[in-house]
């Protein structure tokens, strides 16, 4: 139990630099950024150089910001899937993994609106020789499950145009951390899905809240150290800025900026045509990262369109996408869920005489003694 009497007087000791002034900093960042988009060669000689740092590259003027139509959408069909999981647990005696997928399908109209929701539970059960990369084999699953469960309901609905939303970056960076199995297992298989949506014309886009991406800041290192960043220090003053700090200096609530190609090194391992552009979006609340394809960025109707349904779902859900939050809501497995998972394990085993060995710290998680 928290001592939360100790704990006062320890917060208290050190309230003075729990919160930062940064006030200095975001306004060299802020200064910087003006004089780079007021320089019309700023990005070939930035792109000439040689950055240490990942510099996304544009087309449009970066000083240009979009606002959205603030007239309500008369129709619209919005998808999204989120999925939860339960690891391999070797205190609990099983090498069983579970992953549920919770998928919504809201469909609104100018009449009668209506949501569907539906869950789908994946069991895997783990070899010895694959333990050490369980943890990321249920990731990379779970991430395939729901490009899979989102599609086939965008599939269901062949005349509305739906869009699909989801919780994450289509920049498949936790592959980066991976062993190469898997990272050259699950990626073809990423990129096969993601071909589907474009073959089929169903717009996606990836939703990041609270962004912790520095690409636009990046640019302003490169402005700062006067694009000779690996001879000059002059851009460290910023280096722990973001680019929601940037972004909050000229957006509006529900503007967006300018389309971004992202260049990291995984990107390049991606068809031209799936190949990730980004833009920062101001929905009231917060100002998110949107991620898209190539080919759905290509066209500014398309842009238009997820700009729409994102903003109108962030009005509905007070700063936060509906269906994205209720996908959660329904992949999340809570307490009782992950008891009955286990409880089920340990019947099975009993109705086939097989001994389930539950480590001491489960047990004694579960009893509780003086």
């Amino acid at each position: 139990m928290l001592n939360r009497s100790v704990l006062l007087g320890q917060l208290s000791q050190i309230e003075g630099k729990l919160f930062s002034d940064y006030s200095n900093e975001y306004a060299l960042l802020i200064e910087s950024w003006k004089k780079l988009i007021q320089d019309p060669e700023f990005q070939d000689r930035a792109q000439e150089s040689s950055s240490p740092w990942s510099l996304p590259s544009w087309e449009e003027n970066l000083s240009l910001s979009y606002a959205d139509n603030p007239n309500p959408i008369d129709s619209y069909v919005a998808i999204a899937a989120d999925g939860s999981q339960i690891y391999p647990d070797r205190h609990s005696g099983t090498l069983c993994s579970l992953v549920n997928i919770g998928i919504i399908v809201a469909h609104y109209q100018s009449q009668k609106s209506s949501i569907k929701m539906d869950t789908k539970p994946y069991v895997h059960l783990f070899e010895e020789k694959d333990w050490f990369e369980a943890i990321d084999i249920v990731n990379c699953r779970r991430q395939e499950l729901e490009f899979k469960h989102a599609l086939q309901a965008a599939l269901e609905i062949p005349t509305d145009n739906p869009i699909v939303l989801f919780d994450g970056s289509l920049i498949f960076w936790h592959l980066e951390n991976m062993s190469e199995r898997l990272h050259d297992e699950y990626l073809p298989r990423y990129l096969a899905l993601l071909d589907y949506y474009y073959k089929n014309k169903i717009l996606i886009a990836g939703y990041i809240s609270m962004p912790k991406s520095k690409e636009l800041v990046n640019l302003v290192r490169m402005q700062l150290s006067d694009c000779d960043p690996n001879n000059n220090d002059a851009h460290t003053q910023v280096d722990h800025m973001l680019d929601t700090h940037v972004a909050q200096s000229f957006l509006q609530p529900f503007e967006r900026t300018i389309l971004f190609a992202n260049h990291s090194p995984i990107v390049k391992l991606y068809p031209a045509h799936l190949k990730p552009y980004f833009f920062y979006l101001h929905v009231g609340d917060e100002i998110v990262r949107i991620e898209v394809p190539a080919w759905v960025a290509e066209s500014k109707d398309n842009i238009d369109s997820i700009v729409k349904t994102i903003c109108d779902q962030s009005r509905k859900g007070f700063g936060y996408p509906v269906v994205l939050s209720e996908a959660h809501e329904q992949a999340v497995v809570k307490g009782p869920d992950r008891d009955f998972f286990y409880h089920t394990i340990y019947d099975l085993g009993q109705q086939q005489k097989r001994m389930i060995a539950f480590s001491l710290k489960q047990v004694k998680k579960r009893i509780v003694s003086v």
